[in-house]
């Protein structure tokens, strides 16, 4: 998750895979997902994490907030940590662990 945020500081948001069970995710509109693609957007003082759920009823509640503790755990477990990245060319790109991770 430590990488995710240096994507975000530099303004770019980052879609992660997760997959859950009932009760596994507590907050999330939906009671469990073989599959679901959430978009973080950044992280709470707390080191909270910001996304919008595609599956939030609404514009006005697609911003919810997760544990970093849980949501990283459903992230990995599910797969692997998969991301995905979309930024325009010629934008910074994090510069920490950029040869062994992107």
């Amino acid at each position: 998750m430590s990488q995710v945020e240096q994507w975000i500081k530099l303004g770019v948001p980052i879609v992660i895979s997760i997959a859950y069970k009932p009760g596994q995710l507590p907050g999330s509109p939906i009671p469990s997902s073989d599959g679901h693609l959430l978009v973080i957007r950044g992280f709470t003082r707390n080191g909270d994490v910001i996304t919008n759920d595609p599956a939030a009823a609404s514009d006005a509640t697609v911003q919810i907030t997760y544990s970093c503790s849980i949501l990283q755990k459903l992230w990995l477990d599910a797969s692997n940590g998969t991301v995905y990245v979309i930024y325009p060319e010629n934008w910074q790109a994090p510069l920490m662990d950029r040869f062994s991770s992107w």
